[in-house]
């Protein structure tokens, strides 16, 4: 089954769960599995797991450290601004 770099990347963070991990370390792993799996070295491991961070699936410990925690997992609300609100916001620009 092909994986992506996502699913190594959390292949990874859920085999050490609640563990603070730098994510040089990560990288390194993933980028390892990936290129035995497709043979080519793989293209910015670093922004999905700064992704994964902004979808709330990682915890953002400090400037390069992430800890998966499965309870902690949440969902992100994004919200649109009303019509009126946006005008006024982009007559400021």
């Amino acid at each position: 089954m092909a994986k992506s770099i996502g699913d190594l990347i959390m292949e990874y963070f859920k085999k050490h769960a609640g563990e603070d991990l730098p994510h040089g370390p990560v990288v390194d792993w993933v980028e390892e599995r990936y290129l035995k799996i497709y043979n080519k070295k793989p293209r910015d491991t670093w922004r999905q797991i700064r992704k994964f961070h902004q979808e709330g699936i990682l915890v953002k410990i400090k400037k390069g450290v992430y800890r998966y925690d499965p309870d902690h997992v949440r969902e992100v609300d994004l919200f649109d601004f009303p019509p009126g609100d946006l005008k006024c916001w982009t007559d400021k620009l």
